[in-house]
């Protein structure tokens, strides 16, 4: 047995899971056949599953052309059809054999030439759960960035519910082919109760509720390029009514009951979104604003629409406004406009002009304005208090954009005389006393060097002024009698130089 697992026990499972990706799959088994062509030994302790969710298209059939140019791929294709990816790499990981598996989305870009440093993480077998600093990359592939989150170092262990609500649940962990996972913890997970209430990024919460209490580490190494696409509502839409929810229900209702099961579950604590951020592109956004934008959205389509799915009954969208209301206050001028645009729609009456304007405009204004400002929770000396996820943060009257370029690093280091952090707000007031009290010694300390040099410069200039007095009864005088004021002269240089 060799960390933790058998002698013939691969290492590494990646699981590809696939619907209707012909195309994809090719070019991405394309890539893994090349590359095992030309280094064999990079590939052993891997095997690499297809998992196919019964494509109607040559998915099977190009999986299979490859199984004899591929030794260490096995094609597998299970019923039924499962509706989401999320669901099918659950399904999946019964029949991984690795000690860890990697579910890698058929259209993103591995980095083959990373898998030796990979091995070595996972050789290691430290971790539960890791979370690989991925690059991101357009739609026509140009790399929008080497990393996701800016570290220091080459590891750094944190939980992954601070994880998740640093730097965010939907852009930091949604993306499937970012994450290892210890494949025994994912064995037997029942996700049907968490596809029940949304299925869409059930698979985060599952990783929430799997690994709160377990060991996980962000690795700064990308393990692929992440696809990255803003052009994807159309098949969000597909999706939705495909399970017969409203157009936005997966980041407004079906977000929202998602965080209530896990506060039901005590996996997270009921302030978790008041003080949650996300981050994309190395921007960040709170993701009440988020469900807020969505929530006009939805809005909009149902005063165009007669479609029974899209029209929000009173009780869901209740459900979202007493949420919202509950956790965050600064929401209020903008629910209470939302509630007289609701109340037109329900009654089908025509929302009054400037009412949808008056409504993007209030959240704007808080989408721009607000990113910490919520987060206040106090004032020390000349220091704003925040709290941010599950840190704390001191703030000099000019430091926000610095807060800004610290929030960016997954450590959470210091920037004095500016920024201040620590995981209590005690920790965080006895740092900016500890530098107030080294700052007032400090500057005492420089104000007697000053008193001292002004002194110094006072005497030294009494000096001079005397030496240029002989000098010149010196220069002038013509009496062959000159011993005193040469004398004279000879103490005053002394004296000069002594001073000096």
């Amino acid at each position: 047995m060799t960390n933790g697992r058998e002698n013939d026990q691969p290492l590494l499972s990646i699981l590809i899971p696939v619907y209707n990706g012909a195309k994809f799959l090719e070019h991405l088994l394309g890539l893994f056949e090349d590359a095992y062509r030309r280094n064999p030994e990079r590939f052993v302790g891997i095997e690499i599953i297809v998992g196919n969710n019964v494509s109607v298209d040559s998915t099977q059939k190009v999986a299979e052309a490859f199984i004899s140019k591929l030794p260490i791929l096995r094609v597998l294709s299970l019923a039924p059809h499962l509706p989401t990816a999320e669901e099918n790499i659950f399904r999946y990981y019964a029949s991984c054999r690795g000690l860890f598996t990697w579910a890698l989305g058929v259209d993103e870009i591995p980095n083959v030439e990373a898998l030796g440093r990979i091995f070595a993480w996972l050789e290691k077998s430290e971790n539960d759960f890791y979370l690989f600093n991925f690059a991101t990359v357009s739609e026509n592939m140009v790399v929008l960035g080497p990393s996701n989150i800016f570290m220091s170092k080459q590891s750094h262990s944190i939980n992954i519910i601070d994880l998740a609500q640093r730097f965010g649940l939907w852009c930091t962990m949604a993306g499937i082919s970012g994450h290892i996972v210890r494949t025994e913890c994912m064995k037997g997970f029942d996700l049907s109760p968490i596809c029940q209430i949304s299925p869409i990024y059930a698979h985060v919460i599952a990783y929430l509720e799997i690994f709160k209490n377990k060991r996980t580490a962000v690795i700064n190494e990308s393990i692929v390029f992440y696809r990255v696409t803003h052009a994807d509502m159309p098949h969000w839409e597909r999706m939705a009514e495909k399970l017969g929810v409203f157009d936005e229900y997966f980041w407004t209702l079906g977000y929202i009951r998602q965080l209530e099961y896990l506060e039901e579950k005590g996996i997270i604590p009921n302030d978790y979104l008041s003080y949650m951020l996300e981050m994309r592109e190395c921007r960040f956004f709170r993701p009440v604003s988020s469900i807020a934008d969505k929530l006009i959205n939805q809005l909009r389509v149902m005063e165009r629409t007669h479609d029974t799915r899209n029209r929000l009954t009173l009780e869901q969208y209740g459900h979202i406004r007493d949420f919202l209301m509950h956790k965050e206050p600064f929401l209020r001028e903008f629910l209470w406009k939302a509630d007289s645009i609701f109340e037109c729609l329900s009654a089908r009456r025509k929302v009054r002009s400037g009412a949808w304007q008056a409504l993007r405009d209030s959240i704007n204004t808080y989408w721009s304005n607000y990113i910490f400002s919520p987060l206040l929770i106090g004032t020390f000396l000349d220091y704003q208090m925040f709290r941010i996820a599950n840190r704390y943060y001191g703030i000099s009257s000019s430091g926000h954009n610095l807060l800004l370029d610290r929030m960016r690093f997954l450590e959470s280091e210091d920037y004095a005389p500016d920024v201040f952090a620590g995981s209590n707000i005690e920790e965080v007031r006895s740092k900016i006393e500890t530098y107030e009290a080294q700052s007032r010694q400090g500057n005492n300390h420089f104000m007697r060097l000053v008193e001292q040099a002004n002194h110094r410069s006072a005497i030294a200039n009494r000096a001079l002024m005397d030496a240029r007095h002989d000098y010149d009864v010196l220069s002038h005088s013509t009496s062959w009698k000159l011993t005193w004021p040469l004398r004279r002269a000879g103490t005053v240089l002394k004296r000069l130089l002594r001073v000096a």
